[in-house]
């Protein structure tokens, strides 16, 4: 650049600098940046690296017999140095659980296909699985086995209906006359309706089920007995007061309860609590909604399908120390519930009871 050069330049600064507004203020200068947390970094020498590989070949099937020449490992596309190589196996037990509700029946088709990923990704040669499934309760389909074909076999028999299928079965037994129908007894709604279509009868039993509030009291989360709550003492609730009204003068209204309610049983609060609002209200009720009668059973062990998802050892063993605390040296029957309710429905001289059909717990 000559001086003609840099002589208009400087010119054009200067012209530049003029035409700046007077109030305008020199822009302070840059700060400079905060200053940063120093890095510290501590070379680490490793000499070994241990890397599991699972390998498949091109069907999807375990591969048990790799030799070591027939592994490469790449760490950024760098091959590395294999010092060991060892073949291990590790079992691997899975428990199956499938929901066979009525509300997930047109689900199962899909739901008994996923049998064949079970047993071609986890059993392999050394897994194991079994099958279990619940509505009401839950059922043992399958005890553990590592038979592939075993397994997909008991996938393939998962029932289809859930409670619909048991209540066809009741209607096979109970012959022509006798009808069922699903509903949700903690849905208002499905309550007001099922009534609505019944019209008048003259008993009502009531036996839904509950549970899942079972632990000890410093572990029971509200949640969950709010749960419990929601599943037996509502709709024990629902269920009475809108059948109430449909029952003929001389009828009657029994409620299932349980034991808990009575009984000092640790860990069992929860159910307690449950059990023992409903049996609350029997004798307020009687007189309230007299001259319906209403009454309840509170059963002790009951060998019922509820406790088939046990292994049956367990149960065994279970039964059998129950025994030993009850008076009559045996756990209860379904028929012997069955004949206490039948006792409340047809004594029209029995209201506001509670009868304990328990063995005799607490007399030895």
């Amino acid at each position: 650049m000559d001086m003609r050069q840099s002589l208009a330049v400087l010119l054009s600064l200067l012209l530049l600098s003029s035409l700046a507004p007077a109030g305008a203020q020199q822009q302070p200068p840059p700060q400079p940046p905060p200053p940063q947390e120093p890095e510290f970094r501590v070379p680490v020498r490793v000499e070994r690296v241990t890397t599991p590989l699972v390998v498949r070949d091109a069907r999807g099937e375990f591969i048990y017999d790799l030799a070591r020449e027939e592994v490469t490992l790449l760490d950024n596309g760098v091959p590395q140095q294999l010092r060991s190589f060892e073949l291990a196996t590790q079992p691997v037990s899975v428990v199956v659980l499938v929901d066979t509700a009525q509300r997930v029946k047109p689900l199962l088709d899909r739901v008994r296909e996923v049998g064949i990923l079970i047993t071609s990704n986890i059993l392999g040669q050394f897994g194991e699985a079994a099958l279990l499934t619940f509505d009401s309760f839950v059922t043992r389909r399958q005890e553990f086995t590592s038979d592939a074909e075993e397994f997909l076999r008991a996938f393939e028999r998962i029932p289809a209906g859930g409670t619909e299928s048991r209540l066809a079965a009741v209607r096979g037994g109970l012959g022509p006359r006798a009808t069922t129908q699903v509903v949700d007894g903690a849905e208002e709604t499905s309550v007001r309706a099922l009534f609505a279509a019944t019209g008048v009868f003259d008993h009502l039993v009531i036996a839904l089920g509950g549970g899942g509030a079972v632990g000890p009291f410093a572990e029971l989360e509200e949640a969950r007995l709010r749960a419990a709550f929601d599943r037996k003492f509502w709709p024990f609730m629902l269920v009475a007061r809108h059948g109430a009204a449909r029952i003929r003068a001389g009828g009657s209204i029994t409620f299932i309860t349980g034991a808990a309610a009575r009984r000092v049983i640790p860990r069992m609060s929860g159910i307690a609590a449950v059990n023992g609002a409903i049996e609350a209200m029997i004798r307020p009720l009687a007189r309230e909604l007299a001259p319906t009668r209403v009454n309840a059973v509170s059963p002790g062990l009951i060998d019922t399908p509820y406790w088939h998802g046990m292994p049956a050892e367990q149960r065994e063993a279970m039964f059998a120390q129950t025994a030993r605390g009850l008076a009559v040296r045996r756990v209860g029957r379904p028929q012997e519930v069955a004949d206490a309710i039948l006792f409340l429905v047809t004594n029209g001289f029995t209201t506001g009871t509670v009868i304990e059909c328990d063995g005799g717990v607490g007399l030895v």
